[in-house]
């Protein structure tokens, strides 16, 4: 959660202000995307419904042949207006950008800028998009965003664990519009999948969140009473579904994941969240 010091005085409390000193400042979003066989028709999909000027990067990642030339970038580039790059080791990453890992390394990101690494085994069992996703979350953090697409086995599912650990967002294709499901399923069946949608549902959803995320929530006061109620309310429903008592985590982690989960659910003020989830639910 980018906002912080919630008590504005003695009797009020405000979800407003800047938060989480110890994230690391992001001021834009990169999109991790995660694809095998089948995934070029995803791929397509999606750039060709997507704005671009969303103020995001993306950074592409499938499963290639070592040996060949990939010609990936150029058949992208017919779907979208953004600038795209084969990417090249030292490259800064940058918003409205799309970058396509090449075939021969493993792409990480290290100080925002792009790291290649050539694979310590050239040929047989390689998980490059696990690898890019776990960089992905620790570079950026919260403003990392995953999504897996159509391809076979299961590459990319130990990858958004770590972007989910750093309260990033993670999409899966919907596994009936992919052509292999085996990488959708196993992101969905680990249970770190926020979204499950088609390809051309994504950029819609991709804007909507990030546009909550970068705003923040609205400049409202509540009374401390109300907050803390509906906080109680919170930890108590945690531990009879969980078991675990989340009352003695710090605020700001709580506040964090309240924004977050406010932001998919595209829930702009603390009053709606707080009338959605405890006036509509009973």
């Amino acid at each position: 959660m980018k906002k912080n010091g919630i008590i504005t005085s003695s009797s009020q409390v405000s979800i407003n202000a800047k938060v989480n000193n110890d994230t690391k400042e992001k001021t834009f979003f990169v999109v991790g995307i995660g694809a095998s066989a089948g995934g070029l028709d995803a791929i397509e999909k999606l750039f060709i419904n997507l704005n671009p000027s969303t103020g995001m990067a993306f950074i592409i990642v499938s499963h290639l042949d070592p040996k060949h030339k990939s010609i990936m970038p150029e058949l992208i580039q017919k779907y979208t207006k953004m600038e795209l790059f084969q990417a090249e080791d030292g490259m800064e990453i940058k918003p409205n950008h799309v970058y396509v890992a090449p075939a021969n390394n493993e792409i990480g990101i290290t100080n925002g800028k792009i790291e290649l690494i050539s694979p310590i085994e050239s040929h047989g069992f390689r998980l490059p998009i696990d690898f890019f996703f776990k960089s992905l979350a620790k570079d950026f953090g919260e403003h990392s965003i995953g999504i897996i697409l159509s391809g076979m086995a299961s590459d990319g599912t130990e990858g958004i664990k770590a972007i989910k650990n750093e309260l990033g967002m993670v999409i899966a294709q919907e596994v009936n519009s992919a052509k292999f499901d085996g990488m959708p399923s196993s992101a969905i069946n680990s249970g770190f999948v926020d979204l499950i949608l088609t390809p051309e549902e994504m950029p819609s959803q991709l804007i909507n969140y990030t546009a909550t995320k970068q705003t923040g929530l609205s400049p409202e006061q509540l009374s401390e009473e109300i907050f803390t109620n509906a906080l109680q309310i919170i930890y108590s429903t945690l531990l009879s579904q969980t078991g675990h008592d989340f009352s003695h985590y710090k605020i700001n982690t709580i506040q964090r994941r309240l924004e977050r989960r406010m932001a998919l659910s595209h829930i702009g003020t603390i009053s709606q969240w707080f009338y959605r989830s405890f006036f509509l639910s009973r």
